[in-house]
């Protein structure tokens, strides 16, 4: 019993490891490699949440470590991502901007640690989401900086000319952080069962998003998110039930 109720933990324990794994590989540096031990987080913190409610294992532990574990690799680890790429690509007179946009990307983390503070004791967001998710966000800071296919060489080197810049990301950074614990509600990918009816908008967003991953690499999860919050603005307007 002790050894089924420890699973999720030790799942949410490689979510850790992989938040640890991103930010040590930017310090050396390396900030593709970190852009995909991100997305290996994200696996796990989808999968301890899924095995939590499959061997009905939650615990009170198991959300506080989920929260420590995400504030790590979704909040500290973009944000040192975001920080140390700005500041790679100030020119060096500069002098007088280097030292204030890359900090822009600090409030990622900040933001993250208020938001996943106030998810664990807000119980509005058991089955919707205020605010955008921190693992959205280290998902989103994670595409725009991780190594592209082939597919996206041509795409790559416009977006990198024109829309990749220090001020721009430092924009991001601002408006991410803001969106995190902005109050409009957002529909959670927590399956209800595994009936069609329940989760049809979850079972079609999914696909949407294999998809958009299978034709984009990794841009492909840079799309997902504006798709995300505007698929919610729908169905806040129209009242749909999620």
């Amino acid at each position: 019993m002790k050894i089924r109720n420890n699973i999720p933990n030790a799942i949410t324990l490689m979510n850790l490891a992989a938040g640890c794994m991103a930010v040590t590989e930017i310090i050396y540096g390396r900030t593709d490699i970190a852009a995909l031990w991100i997305f290996a987080a994200a696996i796990f913190d989808f999968f301890d949440g899924f095995a939590a409610r499959l061997l009905k294992a939650q615990s009170p532990i198991g959300k506080d470590l989920d929260s420590l574990s995400d504030m790590v690799s979704f909040g500290l680890a973009p944000g040192m991502l975001l920080f140390v790429q700005i500041r790679m690509m100030m020119p060096q007179e500069a002098f007088f901007l280097k030292s204030i946009l890359p900090y822009c990307a600090l409030l990622i983390p900040l933001s993250a640690g208020v938001r996943l503070a106030i998810f664990n004791h807000d119980k509005q967001q058991s089955d919707k989401f205020i605010g955008l998710p921190t693992p959205a966000v280290g998902l989103f800071i994670a595409s725009l900086l991780a190594p592209s296919g082939v597919a996206l060489q041509i795409f790559d080197s416009i977006a990198y000319q024109w829309f990749f810049t220090p001020r721009n990301l430092a924009i991001i950074a601002v408006l991410l952080a803001w969106l995190m614990n902005a109050r409009f509600v957002l529909f959670a990918l927590k399956f209800k069962g595994f009936g069609w009816q329940k989760n049809k908008i979850r079972y079609i967003f999914i696909a949407f998003g294999i998809l958009m991953v299978v034709l984009f690499q990794a841009a492909g999860i840079a799309i997902i998110l504006p798709a995300y919050i505007m698929v919610s603005m729908v169905m806040n307007h129209w009242k749909l039930d999620s």
